[in-house]
């Protein structure tokens, strides 16, 4: 495991951009002001904080989005980021999902990354 770290950019009016530099590449992931992405990421954090052993962040992104899927937390989590493209209607949600990025991550990293981003 190396150095991970997390960056907020303001995009065009009502979007933005999280960057997930990983060791070896970069994740960028487009988001929109239609929920709250960055709070998301605030509230995954804070649950592994607490000790929870799994937590679930979601960026949209009209009609889809992004989720960042954190499982088996300890000093070290399991990451998932997963990009969806249909999350508003009810048949496609949750449906074809595309692995972006998998991998193990530092739990105290994420929450370092997560307090200097926001």
């Amino acid at each position: 495991m190396g150095e991970f770290s997390l960056h907020w950019k303001m995009g065009q009016p009502g979007s933005a951009t999280l960057a997930l530099h990983f060791p070896r590449e970069v994740i960028e992931i487009h988001t929109t002001y239609v929920g709250d992405g960055l709070g998301s990421i605030v509230r995954a954090a804070i649950d592994l904080r607490l000790g929870s052993s799994s937590a679930i962040a979601f960026l949209p992104a009209e009609p889809g989005g992004t989720c960042l899927f954190f499982a088996g937390a300890d000093e070290e989590t399991y990451l998932q980021v997963v990009h969806f493209a249909d999350m508003e209607s009810e048949s496609g949600r949750w449906s074809g999902g595309s692995l972006r990025w998998h991998g193990r991550v530092g739990v105290s990293e994420f929450i370092r990354s997560v307090v200097l981003m926001a």
